[in-house]
């Protein structure tokens, strides 16, 4: 933005929005640079995949893979949204194998069709959950704004106080609300990023 204004100025740009067309300049380039991060993690996860998946199929090892597997499952179920997560990875890995099994019979068969109807479903319902979740923690930061702006106004020391109480009050009862509203974002963005990682 620096740059451009003193490019303004030394009558090297055309004086016509030059903080806008910066900041739009900006924007692309963030979102190139975002779009270059995604497709390393997916990169970076999917050859992870596959060297979780070289030992059962290459290396024919059926019990080390399992073991293996119910290890690190077992450490991740213990930390926080760690069942959440094994349940919302488990669901992808599922229906990218349903989806290979019945792309393997063709495209327009009926078994391929219902699969493709279930992802779209549950693809449906998790934007509902997380659109409902962002919605109820709007109101949850309205109410608390609400307690806390209703007596932080008057002079009297004690109201305030109460006010003040009142606004930790509501901002304790919402928090699990915001946790909500944050994992179910969080699982729209898990879901999409591994079924790109099956497909690669």
């Amino acid at each position: 933005l620096q740059k451009d204004f003193e490019r303004h100025q030394a009558g090297q740009e055309s004086g016509r929005d030059v903080i806008g067309q910066s900041i739009e300049r900006e924007m692309k380039w963030g979102d190139k640079k975002i779009k270059r991060q995604q497709f390393y993690r997916e990169v970076t996860c999917a050859v992870q995949l596959v060297s979780r998946l070289d030992r059962w199929v290459m290396g024919r090892n059926q019990d080390g893979w399992t073991t293996g597997v119910l290890q690190e499952t077992a450490e991740l179920a213990q930390v926080s949204f760690g069942g959440r997560l094994l349940r919302t990875i488990g669901w992808v890995y599922e229906c990218s194998a349903d989806q290979f099994i019945a792309s393997c019979w063709g495209n327009f068969t009926v078994d391929g069709q219902l699969q493709s109807w279930k992802d779209g479903m549950h693809s449906t319902e998790v934007k509902i959950k997380a659109m409902s979740s962002v919605a109820k923690s709007g109101l949850a930061v309205k109410e608390m704004t609400d307690a806390a702006g209703s007596g932080m106004s008057d002079e009297d020391q004690a109201k305030r106080d109460a006010a003040a109480r009142q606004a930790l009050t509501s901002l304790e009862g919402s928090l699990p609300v915001f946790l909500q509203a944050i994992w179910d974002i969080s699982q729209m963005d898990i879901e999409s990023t591994v079924y790109k990682v099956c497909d690669r």
